[in-house]
Formats: structure tokens, C-alpha cells, sequence
């Protein structure tokens, strides 16, 4: 079949008028931005342009709800993130409620108005994308979703804010919901930590109150507008910080640095038996 008769297939199975079909063939296909291939065959069209034409297809019969599974799982990186925009844009075009099924944590930050991260057949948090990230409510959710540091330790004072993990103190904001003695996760985003040489991090703890780990440089990788450092602090933690590539350059691997992280950048988390099932079952990727 061609694009334009694959639009039109669940039309024709709801005896649509012929004139009405070939209408809303038209409208979809400018809607996609395919409005030149409408007599084009599968095999003359790309992995993208295909996925534009089967969203058509299924917005032809007017549902009241999309729903997209992995749509663009097949795609390459380029494809996929420009399909995605395009999606966004239909999808409010339309004001058309969308549940969208993904793994790709990005995809999902970036085409949604609400996220459920889900596990087990449970739903974790309902959220902002923006509360998703900086705000997660379990330890799940705080695993599953983007790239963290994270400490594992017991609260040692919920009022002042004192977390004990191996052999430092953590300084978080003070916690409400939680006791002295509780097991936490603490969990600090790599944008929210900063580095500095060791020799110039020497009077570190003179600058107030704040969170200062000592280590060493393992792994440094451009990523373009940042540079990421992998910071090896003792044999069993690594922690990540994600610096503006401009004020990256003057750090190498084997370098001893400085890791700083204000009490705000924290999050504690409650750490019971589920939570730390889960929590390995995030980190594996198998929920």
C-alpha cells in the first residue's frame, strides 16, 4: 500500500465517505510534514518518515486517547530525537490526551506533561517531569531515573540534618518525615556537585556549611556543553560531577580534587528492605 492508502485503512474499515477519506489523507499527511508522499511506497520511505506515516494512520479514525509504545525504540539517536519534537508538537496541536511507553528516560523528560515511573505493575511517583528529577519520592524513582550520586548510611539527626555515611557526616537539609536512627539514601545529582584541585580545596572546610569529599580522577568525558568526571574516593565509591566544559579544562585523571555539594542539593530518602530491592532492580534495568 502507499503512505496515503495505509492512512486511510481505518477509515475505509468504518465506511468513511471516499471524499471525506481523501481530506483528512491530506490533512494528516501536512500535519506529519509528509505532504509530498502520499503516493510513496514503504520501501521509499526512511525509518522515520514510516513512524510518521503509522502516527497518521492511527490519528485518521480519531480516538480519544493515543496510545505510543516505544515508537521510536528502532530509530537512530538523530531520528529519534527530532521525531519525538514532533510528536510534542501534533500532540498539543491536537490536544489529544497521549500515554507514552519508554525506557528512554531523556524521551520521557521531554515529550511529557506528567511521568509515571513505574515498577513491578506499580506506579512509583505521578509527576512533573521537573519533580520526576529533582524531587523523587522513593528510592525507586531516584535510582530509576537520570543519573545521581548515591550514599547509603543512617540518619543520625532528622532536626539539624545529619546524615552518617561510612565514616563522614553529611550535612542535608533538616528531614520531617523521617527518625533519628532511620536507614537513608542520600542521592545528589552530578550537576549539583563542583570541583576543585586538592590544593585548592585545602581550606574547604572554612566555607561554611556544606558536604566536602576528597578523591581522585578515574574517567573524564566530554559530553559537549559539560565534561564529566568520575572521581574514585575509596574503593568501593565512585562519585560523578558534571562540569561546564569551559571550567573543566584545567582537570586530568589522577588528579586529586575537592567534591563540594551544598546541603540543598540532598535528597534523603527512607531506605527499608523493599526500597533497596527495588533499588537494585533500578540500577539493573530489569523492572
Amino acid at each position: 500500500m502507499t503512505a496515503e492508502q495505509n492512512i486511510a485503512f481505518g477509515m475505509s474499515i468504518k465506511h468513511t465517505p471516499k471524499d471525506v477519506i481523501a481530506r483528512r489523507c491530506a490533512e494528516l499527511l501536512e500535519l506529519v510534514g509528509l505532504g509530498d508522499k502520499g503516493r510513496s511506497f514503504p520501501h521509499q520511505l526512511s525509518g522515520g518518515q514510516q513512524q510518521r506515516i503509522a502516527l497518521a494512520r492511527a490519528l485518521a479514525v480519531e480516538p480519544k486517547v493515543l496510545l505510543l509504545d516505544e515508537p521510536l525504540s528502532a530509530l537512530d539517536a538523530k531520528v529519534r530525537v527530532s521525531l519525538r519534537n514532533e510528536i510534542r508538537r501534533i500532540q498539543q496541536q491536537l490536544k489529544m490526551t497521549a500515554i507514552y511507553v519508554t525506557h528512554d528516560q531523556e524521551e520521557a523528560l521531554a515529550i511529557s506533561d506528567r511521568i509515571a515511573v513505574m515498577a513491578k505493575g506499580q506506579i512509583e511517583q505521578l509527576d512533573l517531569p521537573e519533580e520526576i528529577y529533582n524531587n523523587p519520592r522513593t528510592v525507586f524513582a531516584a535510582s530509576f531515573v537520570g543519573t545521581s550520586n548515591h550514599f547509603r548510611g543512617v540518619l543520625e539527626s532528622a532536626s539539624e540534618g545529619l546524615c552518617q555515611v561510612e565514616n563522614q557526616t553529611l550535612h542535608v537539609l533538616p528531614v520531617q518525615n523521617l527518625h533519628d536512627g532511620d536507614r537513608v539514601l542520600v542521592m545528589v545529582r552530578p550537576e549539583e556537585v563542583s570541583i576543585q584541585s586538592a590544593n585548592e580545596g585545602a581550606d574547604y572546610s572554612a566555607n561554611g556549611v556544606g558536604n566536602h569529599i576528597a578523591g581522585v580522577i578515574e574517567l573524564r568525558t566530554f559530553l559537549g556543553p559539560f565534561t564529566r568526571f568520575h572521581v574514585r574516593v575509596n574503593e568501593s565509591t565512585t562519585l560523578t560531577a558534571d562540569v561546564p566544559s569551559q571550567q573543566a579544562r584545567d582537570y586530568y585523571v589522577a588528579q586529586h580534587v575537592v567534591l563540594s555539594f551544598s546541603p540543598n542539593a540532598c535528597q534523603v530518602l527512607s531506605l527499608d528492605k523493599d526500597a533497596v530491592e527495588l533499588a537494585r532492580l533500578a540500577e539493573a534495568e530489569k523492572v
